[in-house]
């Protein structure tokens, strides 16, 4: 993931931008990747399903710093992102494993990177902390079945987010801007997508290979409280831990409705307060991330989701470059870079291809960041 930075006046803006799984063990596909995309001049990078070895010091002789997690059972790939830094300073990083002992549904190999980042003015100041930005980076488990074990995924990196991006003492606190990027491995307005952007979801009862969007069979088991989360994973209904709730409950220096433990689990409902929005217009039809080469299928299963308090659905488009307000707080997207529909993909051979090195096309938002 790349993350790049410049001074508007007063406004700050940034690129992010989400390179797919383009090295798997080959310098050469990285190689065209940078060759291809490195003129983007953008400078917060997000590499998924990465091995690391082969960019991090090509990277690294252009001016980025790292921050890399690796798959659990010895694999070789995992989370990277790499910033500029002459234009941010990192002020913390987090690994995040999706493994918790004897639970049935954080059991598998599956990875997050948290950083959270500040940005540099210039060479005397940077901002004050107040304007960090959390950026989450991840790969959530692809079997189309388990939609228990991705819900289970993102319950425990919304808890990761909330514990980083808190800025109060409160119950539902103030965040800093969060940038979510990932194959989520999710398809567009499925009930796990709607549970990203509405913050609530009612899940006992829900067959689990529908809730992903991948499949539309509605047979076979479903979701239950008893084979869900328990307690001693400390994530709650409300994608906290709630040792950090308990933290803010002591920190806090007034009144608060603070939710007891057993108010905490098993509800059958499960929220957050973390107020995202997808970057692109994941309505567009046909539009695809991904491409199945088997089966010459396309998918729509990469994301970049972001801080937002109110959607505006006025959308211009200039070129290749797809512009969208959207009204909310330090935040404001300006626009993506626009993906090809699956025709277009068909007609170029689908992917990978000559001039695209994997089967995940690169995604890019460009957002205003102001005091």
């Amino acid at each position: 993931m790349f993350i790049g930075h410049g001074i508007i006046g007063t406004t700050d803006w940034s690129f992010v931008v989400q390179l797919p799984d383009i090295a798997l063990g080959s310098v050469e596909r990285f190689e065209i990747y940078m060759n291809t995309h490195l003129h983007t001049h953008s400078f917060y990078i997000s590499f998924l399903s990465l091995s690391v070895s082969c960019v991090k010091q090509t990277l690294y002789c252009l001016g980025y710093m790292a921050a890399y997690k690796q798959r659990l059972g010895g694999r070789t790939d995992g989370c990277a992102t790499f910033y500029k830094r002459k234009k941010f300073n990192c002020c913390n990083s987090i690994p995040v494993d999706f493994f918790v002992n004897g639970c049935s549904v954080l059991d598998r190999p599956n990875v997050a990177l948290l950083m959270l980042l500040e940005p540099v003015v210039d060479s005397r100041r940077t901002w004050s902390s107040s304007t960090c930005v959390c950026v989450a980076n991840t790969h959530l488990l692809f079997n189309p079945g388990r939609g228990d074990v991705k819900l289970a995924q993102l319950m425990f990196l919304f808890a990761a987010i909330d514990e980083m991006a808190g800025m109060t003492a409160e119950p539902c606190p103030k965040y800093h801007p969060v940038i979510l990027c990932g194959d989520l491995n999710l398809e567009p307005f499925s009930i796990l997508y709607d549970f990203i952007v509405d913050g609530s979801l009612h899940f006992e009862g829900l067959p689990m290979k529908a809730v992903s969007g991948q499949k539309h069979d509605h047979s076979g088991h479903r979701l239950r409280l008893q084979h869900f989360l328990p307690p001693q994973v400390d994530v709650t209904d409300f994608a906290q831990f709630f040792e950090i709730t308990e933290h803010r409950r002591n920190a806090s220096r007034r009144r608060h409705r603070w939710r007891s433990y057993d108010e905490s689990f098993f509800s059958g409902t499960v929220h957050h307060s973390l107020n995202l929005a997808s970057a692109y217009d994941d309505g567009r039809p046909r539009a695809l991330t991904a491409w199945l080469g088997d089966s010459s299928r396309s998918a729509h299963v990469d994301y970049i989701f972001y801080s937002a308090e109110q959607q505006n659905p006025a959308k211009v488009r200039s070129g290749t470059l797809s512009t969208r307000r959207m009204a909310e707080g330090v935040l404001t997207l300006s626009h993506v870079l626009q993906l090809p529909t699956r025709e277009e993909v068909y007609h170029s051979g689908g992917l990978p291809n000559g001039k695209e090195s994997s089967d995940h096309l690169m995604l890019m938002a460009h957002f205003i960041l102001t005091t």
